[in-house]
């Protein structure tokens, strides 16, 4: 015949921490890996566009090393459904550094431009 009274269940041990605190392992990083985090942004900060396209980017890169080649981009831009000219070009501004391929943020940048010229040419089905 114990009846023990159980701890309620809706009374945390402790207070849980404040959103605006800082995480402890943040903290721990020296300041440049801080720097390099914010340098390279949070996918919160992505407009929409980005969101979706960086998706997108593990589909165009075959071989999953985190570059799109010249051979990646010529099968999945083609689906675009634009003249290879004019996805030369693309290649040509998105990888204006000439490495010889691309990485997510000049995916993005290839990505964008495409879409204004579907938008100028009428969508991809419209081919002269």
């Amino acid at each position: 015949e114990a009846a023990a009274t159980a701890p309620a269940r809706d009374t945390p041990a402790e207070a849980p921490p404040s959103r605006d605190a800082p995480r402890a392992e943040e903290d721990e990083k020296p300041p440049i890996a801080r720097a390099e985090k914010n340098k390279m942004g949070s996918h919160a900060n992505w407009r929409p566009d980005e969101v979706l396209y960086r998706g997108w980017f593990p589909l165009a890169d075959d071989d999953a090393d985190g570059r799109v080649t010249g051979a990646d981009a010529v099968r999945f831009f083609g689906r675009s459904g634009l003249p290879k000219e004019i996805l030369a070009r693309v290649w040509q501004l998105a990888d204006a550094n000439r490495q010889g391929f691309l990485g997510p943020e000049q995916f993005v940048k290839a990505l964008r431009v495409i879409a204004m010229a579907q938008s100028a040419s009428g969508g991809a089905d419209a081919k002269s």
